[in-house]
């Protein structure tokens, strides 16, 4: 996921500054601090996303290893 940051890279060095949140610093901390502020925003279209983002990461995480 870092690798898809590197053309964007100013953009999102501004974005970790203003909420507080550092990808490079502690990628879990700052994944879970955006998924928060997304479901505690007043629009709700970016609650659904955001809901949305989690049951795509739950079901790549929950994905049987093939052994």
């Amino acid at each position: 996921m870092m690798e898809t940051r590197d053309p964007l890279q100013w953009h999102f060095k501004q974005l970790d500054h203003a909420m507080g949140l550092s990808f490079k610093a502690n990628f879990n901390f700052a994944l879970v601090g955006h998924l928060l502020k997304g479901f505690r925003h007043p629009i709700q279209t970016t609650v659904s996303r955001t809901i949305r983002i989690l049951h795509h990461l739950l079901a790549i995480t929950s994905k049987p290893l093939g052994r």
